[in-house]
């Protein structure tokens, strides 16, 4: 074999054990996977106005430790704001465990197809299961429109720096309780966010109004430094399965 062929040789077997297949890892520790998800089961389908069952058997090496409490998802994609779903348990079975979780399912509920979603952890907490399962529900709402805000209003109009005023929003919608966002308005004036332009509000209140109409108060506080101006934000309110209504602009004024 030549000089250069012996060469070529070496380079091939030294790029194979530097470059080729990596050495095979070891296993994770114990408690470092996520529980194993044996079965899950439903009452499917579901009548609007009543009750249903879901039972979860999970198992792990070291052993379940609890489970997030489970949410109702819409069609969209959407979560149901109400927490339909808080009675559940756990039974330990050595180193498994079995969920029951009891729903309801309001008479309101849009009929279609709902996704339930909860995560269950180990004892070690590092890798939580996540567990999703479908219900179809009839005997409920048709409804596919965003909910109405019926009213919107600031008081006062016309505040010094360092006072307050009260947003009340109310909204309705036929297919049940209405959310009014994530956050609370903030009310800026035509300049934006900059320098002293701009008041944020606090949930000061909420409840319903009636079973399918509900009511938000927020407290929106100026700062001394606040610049005289109108300062403007909307509301809004979003429906069960996440529909949106139209933003209603609001406004008040700070005087000197």
């Amino acid at each position: 074999m030549g000089t250069h062929r012996v060469a070529a040789v070496l380079t091939l077997i030294a790029l194979a054990v530097l470059g080729g297949c990596p050495a095979e890892q070891p296993p994770p520790p114990s408690g470092y996977l996520p529980p194993t998800l044996v079965s899950v089961s439903t009452t499917s389908p579901v009548l609007a106005g009543n009750q249903f069952r879901i039972d979860v058997v999970v198992q792990d090496d070291e052993g379940i430790n609890n489970a997030t409490p489970p949410a109702l998802f819409g069609r969209d994609g959407n979560r149901m704001y109400s927490n339909r779903c808080d009675n559940w348990f756990i039974t330990h079975q050595g180193t498994g465990a079995t969920l029951n979780v009891t729903c309801n399912a309001p008479t309101y509920m849009t009929n279609g197809t709902w996704t339930v979603k909860f995560n269950v952890e180990d004892v070690g907490g590092y890798s939580p299961l996540p567990v999703t399962t479908t219900i179809d529900v009839s005997g409920g709402s048709n409804d596919t429109s965003p909910p109405t805000v019926d009213s919107a209003n600031v008081t006062p109009m016309a505040i010094h720096p360092g006072e307050s005023v009260f947003v009340v929003v109310r909204a309705s919608d036929p297919s049940g309780p209405v959310d009014f966002g994530y956050s609370a308005p903030t009310f800026t004036t035509s300049a934006g966010y900059a320098d002293n332009n701009y008041v944020t509000c606090t949930t000061y209140g909420y409840g319903w109004v009636t079973e399918l109409m509900d009511q938000i108060t927020y407290r929106c506080t100026s700062s001394l430094l606040n610049v005289p101006a109108i300062y403007r934000a909307t509301v809004y309110a979003t429906d069960q399965l996440g529909y949106q209504s139209v933003p209603i602009p609001l406004s008040f004024e700070i005087v000197q």
